[in-house]
């Protein structure tokens, strides 16, 4: 003996009618590139603070925890799809590969062993850069930007 089946949903083809109002809408799926950026981005920011401890304090810490910081609350508004974040990042990055004018100097003040921890955050920031603005990830921040 089977059980009946569940009726069918009414149709309509009625143009007017509106469709039900969804309470608990899918999570936006975060693409991989937008995973790795930020994941970039935060191994950047800790090779800042290896680079800063590392140096023996030159900085001020307070400059050197704040530009830390603000690295890492873009890290982490890119991730949450706030579009503007991704764009002022890009602007800030631009603004930051100027130091690599003074190459000598540079290496000069810190050494190679610190220049090639610059280096090495720069790829990682600029990487970073190019993934939030490849195909997926704009796509992501237009439909995070709808919802």
């Amino acid at each position: 003996m089977s059980l009946p089946s569940a009726p069918a949903p009414p149709t309509s083809t009625d143009p007017n009618r509106q469709t039900p109002i969804e309470l608990n809408p899918t999570p936006i799926d975060r693409p991989p590139e937008i995973e790795l950026a930020f994941w970039s981005v935060i191994a950047s920011a800790v090779l800042g603070a290896i680079s800063f401890v590392a140096r023996g304090l030159q900085e001020p810490p307070l400059i050197a925890v704040g530009v830390l910081a603000v690295l890492a609350a873009f890290a982490f508004l890119i991730r949450a799809g706030k579009n503007w974040a991704r764009i002022v990042y890009l602007i800030f990055f631009l603004i930051g590969l100027s130091s690599l004018f003074v190459i000598r100097e540079l290496i000069a003040l810190n050494g190679m062993f610190f220049f090639a921890i610059f280096c090495l955050q720069t790829v990682l920031q600029g990487y970073a850069a190019w993934l939030v603005f490849r195909p997926p990830g704009s796509r992501w921040f237009r439909r995070a930007r709808v919802d």
